[in-house]
């Protein structure tokens, strides 16, 4: 939405709300929804471009999952 929202839940609350819409926890602060990503961006792959220009930290022991879901496309 591009700005801040203020809440009371957890992460890991979001995380599993909305894994059914296809976002996924690619970093221990950002969920994203895998359809919003368009490029893998760093020469160790270390962060993602999404749709909208943002960048955001890929963290090591989610980058395999980012990579299977693209193979799957």
């Amino acid at each position: 939405i591009g700005y801040p929202l203020t809440h009371s839940f957890s992460k890991k609350y979001f995380e599993e709300k909305l894994e059914d819409y296809g976002f996924v926890r690619v970093h221990k602060s950002f969920l994203v929804n895998l359809l919003c990503i368009v490029e893998l961006s760093n020469k160790d792959g270390s962060q993602i471009i999404l749709s909208n220009g943002h960048k955001v930290a890929l963290a090591k022991d989610k980058k395999n999952l980012v990579l299977e879901f693209f193979k799957q496309l």
